[in-house]
């Protein structure tokens, strides 16, 4: 596999990575019959992709069209960019041109809120176990676990800056406002299914 194909693959994984978390949920649920994982895919849906979409409407009309702060760079976008531009928007339809407001970042938003959600769940899970191996387990694997899904965050994050696709305060602010989405879904979600591991 030649450099160029490597790096056209990693991009659309990345610019198609909130759909992944949207499915990964689905599937997990189909898989297990827990339906706690539905939820999740319900929840980041929502407080990814719907508030993102209320957000950047927010910020448009406080900040003006023209703002340099919430349009996305030059780049990726408007044809500049000098790497292998696959556009920024999460639809193939969107083509490589994306004149389109860039703050905040749904990419960063969605895997942030997947990411925080899932370092609640992982975490709350370990601390509830008794068994002392079992402890230990849970331990190795929420440590493992939350590694993984906070550097794959973060290189869907550096993407989108590389690409020109965001400014580091649209990711920033994104980050932001996944992880208070995230623990807020995750609250709200040990109400809704009883074996969530809570707060408490």
């Amino acid at each position: 596999m030649s450099e160029g194909s490597f790096n056209s693959i990693s991009k659309n994984i990345i610019t198609s990575s909130p759909y992944t978390i949207y499915q990964a949920g689905i599937l997990a649920s189909i898989v297990t019959g827990d339906p706690k994982y539905v939820l999740f895919s319900v929840f980041a849906f929502i407080m990814g992709d719907g508030f993102n979409a209320l957000e950047k409407k927010i910020a448009k009309k406080i900040m003006g069209d023209d703002s340099s702060v919430g349009q996305r760079p030059s780049g990726c976008g408007n044809g500049q960019s000098k790497t292998d531009c696959t556009g920024c928007g999460i639809y193939p339809s969107h083509g490589t041109e994306s004149k389109t407001w860039g703050m905040p970042s749904g990419h960063a938003q969605i895997t942030s809120f997947a990411a925080t959600f899932w370092t609640l769940y992982v975490w709350l899970k370990y601390k509830k176990e008794t068994d002392p191996d079992a402890k230990r387990l849970a331990k190795i694997k929420a440590t493992a676990s939350t590694i993984i899904m906070w550097t794959l965050a973060a290189g869907v994050w550096s993407q989108r800056v590389i690409s020109s696709c965001h400014t580091i305060p649209q990711i920033i602010t994104g980050v932001i406002f996944g992880i208070l989405f995230g623990v807020f879904g995750y609250f709200i979600s040990t109400f809704i299914i009883k074996d969530m591991p809570s707060f408490k």
